[in-house]
């Protein structure tokens, strides 16, 4: 597959040690790719986006979390698994004039602009005026070619190319404020989405995007800081920019979940850091609704803050529209993340009807990751959100990488959604869902609901209307995750009473007055 060179300095052939990554890295990464299969004709056909040139994004100076290693290691375990040989490559397309202008101010664009070319002193310079930003001679680039990439799996969603996607990209994106250069890539790839060319899709990119802010000021203990730009490893917002692309293209309702074209776009922020920078993007937008499950400590957690409280739902136009669950500590896990998605997020979201639905999936919440985000999400609670979210806008599914820094469970967690888009679920999914499902309705309705009730909720894929699977037929309930703390149920059921005025009956049976019981619970 072709990949176009983005724009500014800096070839795969002349990176050095201190700059980007080995040789062998980006060797190893291209035969990786190129093994990979171009062509899928199932329903389930996932497409994949890829780029060896964002590897080229690194620390100058030092080992960093979040590096070109992170996806490497999900390449190697989707090829491990026998996944990405069953995914469609989408190629990254040129930025198309004016995708990243949506989101991010032309004074930050042209920022960015001028740091290529410079001397490293200067760029390190210039990283130094954000907060928890880094960037070396590449990083503009690469941040271009993440937007880029995730626009044309987006694009080729839309086409029908695919029916899904994920976007293997980075830097990042979702603390990028609006008006930053991450955004082309999900830009690009949403464009796919509407055009028909996939039906859902995968946007492995990094950096991340979902910190990153449209222009805005800010200080942080008396220190000046560039806040409405990069922000938290997060130059461009992708998602947003993806967003944005798919309502120009006629998407009327697009969902960013937080894991233009288009009149409605879900977006869901499912990464452990409060994507801050998408939620100001759109906090007046009744087009486009932004879901985050994250924690949020009272504000003491990364990015810090009001903006992750559940008290924040939008405002003017939009108001209803930003869905916040905080949680207020560590340790949430499976049932917490499926319990919020029930209750909150999807019944939410089903009656927003969005014609796309974009991902912010980061997998700093995973077990795994115990030091950056201290919750306990295993690879089959991740599976279980993406298959949850699958009926919505008719399977038109777009994951974007954001965070998730252990690489060997990123790797596990990316392959458990690649498979749950496909169409195919793992026994520890089975096990998962079955087990969340049955403790939860024992708290909520009383005796244990049957196994055929956890699959007519959507949470398991593995068997038909008629038939049981065997793996969720032999689950118990048990499971570390089983139990959803009485803390988790706080934050959900806060969330509830601060949405009802929007949307009237959201706390099911008992309502308002159950909810209200619980978050004071």
């Amino acid at each position: 597959m072709r990949s176009e060179q983005g724009q500014g300095p800096g070839s795969l052939q002349s990176v050095s040690k201190a700059n980007g990554p080995g040789p062998a890295i980006i060797a190893d990464s291209a035969a990786i790719h190129n093994s990979s299969s171009s062509s899928s004709s199932s329903k389930h056909s996932v497409g994949l986006v890829h780029d060896v040139e964002l590897l080229l994004h690194k620390h100058p100076a030092r080992k960093h979390p979040e590096s070109p290693e992170r996806i490497l290691a999900i390449m190697q375990e989707l090829t491990s698994q026998g996944v990405l040989q069953r995914c469609t490559m989408v190629a990254t397309e040129s930025l198309e004039e004016g995708a990243l202008n949506r989101v991010h101010s032309e004074h930050y664009l042209g920022r960015l602009q001028a740091v290529l070319g410079k001397p490293a002193s200067a760029v390190a310079e210039e990283a130094q005026q954000y907060d928890s930003v880094f960037m070396n001679e590449h990083s503009v680039d690469c941040a271009r070619r993440a937007a880029a990439g995730l626009i044309s799996l987006t694009a080729a969603v839309l086409r029908g190319t695919v029916r899904s996607g994920v976007a293997l990209i980075r830097p990042p994106g979702h603390h990028a404020e609006p008006h930053g250069a991450k955004a082309v890539l999900v830009t690009w790839l949403t464009a796919a989405v509407p055009e028909g060319a996939v039906r859902s899709s995968v946007a492995l990119i990094r950096p991340p995007g979902h910190h990153a802010e449209p222009a805005q000021g800010t200080a942080r203990s008396g220190v000046a800081l560039l806040r409405p730009f990069a922000h938290g490893f997060c130059l461009l917002n992708n998602v947003a920019t993806a967003a944005a692309w798919a309502r120009s293209q006629g998407v009327a309702r697009v969902l960013i979940v937080d894991w233009d074209g288009v009149a409605r776009v879900l977006i869901v922020d499912w990464d452990v850091h409060h994507g801050n920078g998408t939620q100001r993007a759109f906090l007046s937008d009744a087009t486009v609704m932004y879901c985050s499950l994250h924690r949020h400590d009272r504000g003491r957690f990364f990015p810090g803050g009001s903006d992750g409280s559940h008290r924040s739902v939008g405002a003017g136009a939009g108001a209803g529209y930003t869905v916040n669950v905080a949680w207020e500590g560590a340790g949430a896990g499976d049932a917490e993340y499926l319990e919020a998605m029930r209750r909150v997020v999807l019944p939410i979201a089903q009656r927003f009807q969005p014609q796309l639905v974009l991902v912010s999936a980061g997998f700093d919440a995973c077990a795994g990751d115990a030091a950056m985000g201290g919750c306990r999400v295993t690879p089959g609670g991740f599976a279980a959100m993406t298959r949850m979210l699958m009926p919505l806008a008719g399977g038109q599914v777009v994951l974007a990488l954001e965070g998730g820094y252990s690489l060997r469970s990123l790797g596990r967690c990316v392959a458990a959604c690649c498979k749950a888009l496909l169409g195919e679920a793992t026994e520890e999914e089975h096990l998962t869902a079955a087990a969340t499902f049955e403790t939860t309705a024992a708290a909520l309705a009383g005796p244990a609901s049957t196994t055929q009730q956890a699959h007519a909720a959507g949470l398991c894929a593995g068997a038909s209307a008629a038939r049981a699977c065997a793996n969720c037929s032999s689950s118990t309930g048990g499971g570390a995750n089983a139990q959803v703390s009485a803390a988790a149920l706080r934050s959900i059921s806060a969330t509830i009473l601060a949405h009802e005025p929007f949307w009237p009956g959201l706390g099911g049976r008992g309502g308002t007055a159950t909810a209200t019981a619980a978050a004071q619970a």
